[in-house]
């Protein structure tokens, strides 16, 4: 998973064959609506050409870890729900994650939420702190 310091988080599976890397995003700039509630159509996007400026963290997970984790990336592009802060590339990121069952324990994700929604830039700090690599 990774997260840059700019409000953005995505997720990278590879199984050493296949890989894949993805975002969620609103079909259009949310701009203040975002703040007072506004919800928008999502997508999923490929995020494999980021910029630099951004920090990850890789977890080993099984076989069939993998095959969740494809297939939650898969039920996302199918069926895309809408953006809205509440449910951001964070929340995409996090049931990618919880579908591998990549040890996470390491980090306290109770400290990744501002006023109640997932906050890429507290998750940026988070894992920076705890053995994140950092790519500039």
């Amino acid at each position: 998973m990774s997260t840059n310091g700019f409000g953005h988080g995505w997720v990278g599976v590879s199984d050493g064959t296949n890989s894949t890397i993805r975002g969620f995003y609103p079909s259009e700039d949310p701009g203040l609506g975002a703040a007072v509630g506004a919800t928008y159509d999502g997508v999923i996007r490929d995020d494999s050409s980021r910029p630099l400026g951004y920090v990850d963290m890789s977890f080993s997970i099984t076989e069939e870890g993998f095959n969740n984790a494809m297939n939650t990336i898969n039920a996302w592009q199918q069926n895309t729900p809408n953006w809205s802060l509440n449910n951001n590339c964070i929340n995409f990121l996090l049931d990618v994650l919880t579908a591998s069952g990549a040890d996470t324990s390491n980090l306290n994700m109770d400290d990744w939420r501002t006023n109640g929604w997932l906050d890429p830039r507290k998750i940026f700090d988070c894992l920076r702190q705890n053995g994140g690599t950092i790519r500039e």
